[in-house]
């Protein structure tokens, strides 16, 4: 999956004709908001695919948030790293990058829906309270976050979806992430570790 991702990410910029899946599939902003709520509620871990390039360095790569419970406006989940360790020295080099936090998801819906989160537990960057706008949102696929900090010219995109995320319905996803937010980074899955399940409840959405 990462070898086709990657030659989307690398020629999918140099075709001339691209079909711009953001036209065919236009949502609305209620759409998008009840399709994110939907995703933050379900049982299934969510985990980061891909984010912008200039801000490598400065996320982890591997990033995963499970379910807790369902929460007025959102869920609560967790925000963790789960690198696989394979050497004392791999541990050393991501030690300061370490997340083990329960937080708090708020979506708001408006003109353009937004993400918000406040930590329950564990100590955290400011970096991750910033208000997210919710770009895409896909049930059973994906979902795409922009940063709205202002910091940097650039504002910052993450994509996130499921282990078992279908590949043609990621690689929708991967063109989407593209054609909204530029060429980005893939996280290599096999960097990362599948951890333990936390247990909940998830609430029935409507459609």
């Amino acid at each position: 999956m990462l070898l086709i991702t990657f030659f989307i990410v690398g020629f999918g910029m140099c075709a001339g004709k691209r079909e711009d899946l953001t036209k065919k599939e236009r949502l609305s902003s209620t759409q998008i908001y009840k399709r994110s709520l939907k995703m933050l509620r379900t049982k299934d871990p969510l985990r980061l695919h891909t984010f912008s390039k200039h801000i490598e360095g400065k996320i982890p790569k591997c990033l995963i948030s499970r379910f807790i419970k369902t929460k007025e406006k959102g869920a609560v989940r967790t925000l963790e790293t789960n690198y696989k360790l394979e050497t004392k020295e791999k541990e050393r080099k991501i030690k300061e990058t370490q997340l083990n936090l329960e937080v708090a998801i708020a979506i708001t819906n408006g003109s353009i829906p937004y993400l918000q989160i406040t930590f329950q537990k564990g100590s955290h960057d400011a970096m991750w309270t910033y208000a997210q706008d919710l770009k895409y949102a896909k049930p059973k696929g994906c979902i795409i976050l922009q940063d709205t900090s202002g910091e940097g010219l650039r504002p910052a995109c993450t994509l996130w979806g499921y282990k078992h995320t279908v590949p043609k319905q990621m690689i929708k996803c991967q063109k989407i992430f593209l054609q909204l937010c530029g060429a980005g980074r893939v996280v290599d899955p096999t960097q990362c570790t599948e951890g333990k399940e936390k247990k909940g409840t998830p609430v029935k959405e409507p459609k």
